[in-house]
């Protein structure tokens, strides 16, 4: 059985299934997940309800969801400037490719797919802090996040179980 991901997409949340992994590799991930603190993000039924101040000592596990941004959001995180964002999208999506700093682009809906790492953290989440690097300029669609996404109003939040580990959404 293929797995199951979210993506949010501007603001909306996006279903896709897997078929590029086979079973057993899927099946290891997926028991790696469950014997670390890691929430499930393909299963948003487990998922918290969102409420304030609940990022200031989590992880940061909604960064591991794919975030896909428009070229505004790419000016705002300053990756491109605005003479840039006036070029082809798909010229910008094969210079931003060959960056590491986007997985894919939607030629159809001018979508950029935001790179992450091999662990399935975002590339501006702080490793060792588990805090956004660039909070203040982050895309709309984590500033929107849990108020939409795949499961409106609630997030995958798992609480810090080392009072010494710090995390949350705020800059480092």
């Amino acid at each position: 059985m293929p797995a199951t991901f979210t993506v949010l997409v501007a603001g909306m949340a996006r279903s896709y299934r897997s078929f590029g992994l086979p079973e057993q590799l899927t099946e290891v991930y997926r028991m790696r997940e469950k014997n670390s603190s890691a929430p499930d993000l393909t299963r948003t039924e487990t998922w918290s309800k969102y409420r304030k101040g609940l990022c200031a000592d989590c992880q940061g596990w909604c960064c591991r969801l794919p975030v896909e941004v428009r070229v505004e959001d790419l000016v705002g995180m300053a990756l491109i400037d605005h003479f840039e964002a006036e070029e082809e999208p798909k010229v910008l999506a094969r210079r931003l490719k060959k960056a590491g700093i986007i997985d894919h682009f939607n030629f159809k809906n001018s979508l950029f797919t935001l790179a992450r790492r091999a662990n399935d953290d975002c590339l501006y989440l702080g490793e060792q802090s588990r805090r956004c690097t660039i909070y203040a300029r982050r895309p709309r669609t984590c500033r929107n996040h849990p108020t939409i996404g795949p499961r409106p109003g609630y997030c995958a939040y798992r609480q810090v179980e080392n009072p010494d580990q710090k995390g949350g959404l705020r800059n480092e």
